[in-house]
């Protein structure tokens, strides 16, 4: 019960030509493949890294704990929650 680390470890199911692919592919930064299709799609959602990473820095400032931000569900939950927040 240590908390929310601020890097988190996640298990991804590919299809075994993917795994195939990766295995002989080995120069392939996997983590790096990952957080770049992470980011194509937050663009493609219209949220920019820096911006929510802002946002995410702000609401711990303020005193919102990691898992609050967890329970969020987009972008418009985290405004919520921050406007709710008593600044302090």
């Amino acid at each position: 019960m240590g908390g929310v680390p601020d890097k988190q470890s996640t298990t991804v199911t590919i299809d075994l030509a993917d795994y195939v692919y990766l295995t002989w592919a080995d120069d392939i930064n996997r983590s790096g493949l990952f957080r770049n299709a992470v980011r194509r799609r937050m663009r493609d959602d219209g949220i920019t890294p820096t911006h929510l990473q802002d946002r995410l820095t702000d609401a711990l400032d303020a005193g919102v704990t990691k898992q609050a931000l967890l329970d969020t569900n987009n972008q418009y939950e985290l405004d919520r929650l921050l406007s709710d927040e008593p600044n302090e």
